[in-house]
């Protein structure tokens, strides 16, 4: 919770000095308003894809500020647009395949995943671990079909990919379970019992989060709690 408001407030004060950079910037003339309006919304994107190592959201924002900026860079024009981003998505899907963030123990908080790559079935681009309980996607898509007599946890991630995750087939465990969903460039669908408690925690940065369907939760119901962050995505719950 400390953590969560923690990002409240930074994302709130930067948005307020992102308003207050805009409207000076209108009145100096320092850039135009579209470079101005690329970098206030750019750099915090950089920089929360850095924290996380998503390397997506590192290059790709990047080459869009060189594209922005060429002529003030001195970047020759036959660069632009079409090389530099060429060469960003070339350099994103490398450090992927250099330095896979999904090798050995994922761990989330107190939760432990298990080996996703090498204990889980290898389909190109998507892994899933032996016990059923996690699904990565990276420049792909997934469907995933959960089911368990008492689901505790449960791991979605996708990056430039997408995941339909149904969780009509799982009973949750009577103390409730966490499902961690971690997006980025992507699109997350998740169908799930109306009958559940669903409490949604997701931290999303230019993404967000909708619902739709009737949401009918009993008195007695365990709550699936969905935690996680969504950057540059949407996820979609829907209600069965």
């Amino acid at each position: 919770m400390k953590k969560n408001m923690i990002r409240k407030v930074a994302w709130g004060l930067y948005l307020l000095g992102a308003a207050g950079l805009i409207l000076a910037n209108s009145v100096y003339g320092w850039l135009s308003f579209v470079p101005m309006l690329c970098l206030v919304i750019v750099t915090p994107i950089m920089f929360e894809s850095l924290l996380h190592l998503s390397f997506g959201g590192v290059f790709i924002p990047a080459a869009v500020l060189l594209v922005v900026f060429a002529k003030s860079l001195g970047v020759p024009d036959k660069l632009v647009p079409f090389p530099i981003i060429a060469a960003a998505v070339l350099l994103t899907i490398g450090f992927y395949v250099l330095f896979p963030r999904n090798r050995g123990i994922v761990k989330i908080g107190k939760f432990d995943f298990g080996d996703i790559d090498d204990n889980g079935e290898n389909f190109g681009n998507v892994y899933e671990s032996d016990d059923g309980t996690t699904c990565t996607v990276k420049f792909g898509r997934s469907t995933k079909y959960f089911v368990s007599d008492s689901l505790e946890k449960a791991y979605l991630k996708a990056e430039f990919g997408a995941i339909v995750a149904y969780f009509d087939g799982a009973t949750l465990s009577p103390n409730g379970a966490t499902l961690y969903v971690d997006a980025s460039f992507s699109g997350i669908e998740l169908y799930i019992p109306r009958t559940w408690e669903v409490q949604n925690n997701i931290s999303a940065v230019l993404g967000g989060v909708d619902a739709s369907g009737r949401h009918s939760p009993t008195d007695d119901s365990p709550t699936l709690t969905i935690t996680g962050r969504c950057s540059l995505s949407g996820i979609s719950i829907h209600y069965i």
